[in-house]
């Protein structure tokens, strides 16, 4: 096929950003000039304190407003550990505006690895001042003796964290033990962890759970706050080991927590965790348990080249062939290593339903043996789940299933569901971009032309455009490449006239067998998070503002930089072109707003454009994509679990 669309290629970014409202207290009290000293706790305290395995003490910074005269004051305290020295007084020195109280301890009597909590306050309330703190809670912390072993390699493919430099620690005292530095820092800076620390098991130990450990180089991960809220649910997320939790009374499954290959020097090489992401205050999360490759941690001087078995499918929109057959068209994406992919739709969005039945052979499945669309027919209407397999040759010779990837979408195209409304008039603004005058070299003008417009019957307001880019319809003439095989309509979901989207669907356009797609920025986040929210989409698509489209008076319109082009290949990376990002671009009359006037005016410029010498430029534009940033992932907690009963967490 011709190559197509010489046009600057735009990273989309489009992030549903869950909006936190910020709460305000009230307090009612006797406005005056406040007296004495004025001594306070500052409000940017840490509220934890890491002591040194080989210190003796530490300071804790206390101040005042007045500063004229030389100051002590008195001073209660709370010690959790029962081993501290903390001082009853602390002086401050005349013009001075901070002293510090200095705390003593004993290493040898601190438990390591175990928060303490602490508290200081004045005990003196004429010493206080109404707009500071009086008091200071914390917890202090003491980290076993260490050896750094160097800098390693860290990667949370779930979170979108790939490859970077992290140190690693070996617990001195415990050499299973190992202690990843300050590893979610790309994700949540500062409020990020220290550290992730985790254990190699042996035969005979026992998980958190009571489960003995019956299998070798098994790894166990402590509870860590990952210092941000992927979720959206008001609280920080955390990754937990699999053992803590049970999934419909079945504890999770602990199998991908493994050391996946040692070095000669004993160390391990590589160690892959397989967590579930859960905010803990609501037990909500998504479980990661069931996969390889979720988070890997490789360690100093090893060079990991595992095997690409790694596999990928997203829904990019439906069409009908000529002979009335409804086919789902998808997009995979197979690692190198990879022999083959088989694709099958189960309907439903009971995503385990979906894996079993394909899994027991009992879906009709389609194989391709390289990256790049598939299409695979459908008979069903609403949610159905997308599967893709991927298969390669083991070390005996044999194809073996590898890995598996699925994805949630809805379907509704068959014929009956379909009515037509008539004739209306369709504006054409990205398939223009590719099209230039012979004569001066100028881009030519959006085209404006007659369609077939039908509405759906289940879900008045959803809208498909018949064919309007197929030869014979389309506004201009030319030798464009366009697939006659199939006929490619396009829909428009405006059933909500305030928040009309399009989804990616085909135009009938390839690249090198690469389909174009058409879309909008609402429509892209659509496809995209559809997997996870479900029924729910449409409205938090809503609730963000990124359905920017409208219906009004019978004229569906999208705000500018709205109206997208894209690629198979790309959509599911979240790349895509702007069709028009400085005005807002009208796409389609319904039949009945057509005004006899404005079909004429319609009929006068198409006749135009078909005489029109216009030449078809398409060299390299998916080239220009490559140095376009993926976007942004987007996280929704799909399943709430149980702690199990018969654990102990370590969090603090």
């Amino acid at each position: 096929m011709n190559k197509i669309f010489n046009y600057c290629i735009l990273s989309l970014l489009s992030v549903l950003t869950l909006t936190l409202g910020s709460c305000t207290e009230e307090y009612d009290y006797v406005a005056q000039k406040a007296k004495g000293q004025q001594v306070y706790f500052s409000n940017s305290l840490a509220s934890s304190v890491t002591i040194a395995d080989n210190g003796a003490h530490f300071i804790v910074p206390i101040n005042r407003i007045d500063t004229a005269e030389e100051l002590t004051v008195n001073l209660t305290t709370t010690d959790e550990s029962g081993t501290l020295t903390i001082p009853s007084t602390v002086t401050f020195k005349a013009g001075e505006s901070e002293a510090n109280i200095t705390i003593d301890y004993d290493p040898s009597q601190i438990e390591p690895d175990t928060y303490y909590d602490v508290t200081l306050a004045l005990a003196d309330a004429d010493y206080t001042t109404p707009y500071g703190d009086s008091n200071y809670s914390f917890n202090i912390v003491m980290w076993p003796p260490y050896t750094v072993i160097g800098t390693g390699k860290f990667t949370d493919a779930y979170i979108g964290i790939n490859n970077i430099d992290v140190e690693i620690r070996q617990i001195n005292s415990d050499p299973n033990r190992f202690r990843v530095m300050r590893p979610y820092d790309m994700l949540s800076g500062t409020t990020g962890p220290d550290f992730l620390q985790f254990e190699i098991l042996e035969v005979g130990d026992t998980y958190p759970n009571g489960t003995p450990v019956s299998e070798a180089d098994m790894v166990y991960f402590d509870e860590t706050d990952l210092g941000s809220d992927i979720f959206g649910l008001g609280y920080n997320t955390w990754i937990w080991h699999p053992s803590l939790l049970t999934v419909g009374g079945v504890p999770g499954n602990v199998t991908h927590n493994r050391v996946i290959a040692y070095q000669d020097n004993g160390l391990p090489g590589v160690v892959q965790l397989a967590p579930f992401y859960i905010e803990p205050n609501q037990m909500m999360g998504n479980s990661q348990a069931d996969y390889d490759g979720v988070i890997t941690i490789t360690f100093p001087d090893y060079v990991y080249n595992p095997k690409d078995y790694s596999v990928s499918v997203n829904y990019l929109g439906a069409f009908v062939s000529q002979d009335g057959n409804n086919y789902a068209m998808g997009n995979v994406t197979m690692g190198e290593d990879v022999n083959e992919v088989r694709v099958g739709i189960v309907e439903g969005s009971d995503v385990n339903n979906a894996l079993n039945q394909v899994l027991g052979g009992q879906v009709d499945m389609t194989t391709v043996t390289a990256s790049g669309e598939v299409r695979i027919p459908c008979s069903y209407s609403g949610e159905c789940t997308m599967v893709a397999v991927a298969y390669a040759y083991n070390d005996e010779g044999v194809l073996a299933e590898q890995n598996i990837a699925y994805t949630t979408f809805n379907f509704a195209i068959g014929a009956s569901q379909w009515k037509s409304l008539g004739t209306g008039l369709y504006t054409d603004h990205i398939f223009i971009l590719n099209l230039t005058d012979a004569q001066t070299g100028e881009p030519v003008p959006p085209v404006t032309y007659p369609v077939e417009v039908q509405e759906n019957t289940e879900t008045p307001g959803v809208y498909r455009v018949v064919t309007p880019y197929a030869p014979g319809i389309y506004g201009y003439e030319g030798e464009f490449g366009y697939d006659e095989s199939q006929a490619y309509s396009i829909t428009i979901d405006a059933h909500d006239p305030d928040a009309v989207f399009i989804q990616g669907q085909p135009m009938g356009f390839y690249d090198n067998g690469d389909a174009m797609l058409i879309c909008t920025v609402g429509g892209l986040n659509y496809d995209y998070i559809y997997p996870q929210y479900g029924e729910q989409t449409f409205d938090v698509l809503k609730a963000e503002g990124l359905l920017n489209g409208s219906l009004v008076n019978g004229t569906i319109t999208f705000d500018a930089g709205e109206l997208l082009w894209s690629f198979a290949s790309m959509y599911g990376d979240g790349m895509a072109g702007q069709a028009n990002a400085n005005e807002a671009t009208q796409v389609l009359v319904l039949p009945d707003a057509v005004t006899q006037q404005a079909m004429d005016r319609a009929n006068k410029s198409m006749a135009a454009a078909r005489m029109a010498n216009v030449s078809f430029k398409g060299n390299g534009m998916k080239q220009k994509a490559s140095s376009a940033v993926k976007k942004n992932i987007k996280f929704k907690a799909v399943k709430k679990f149980t702690l199990n009963p018969t654990v102990k967490l370590n969090r603090k």
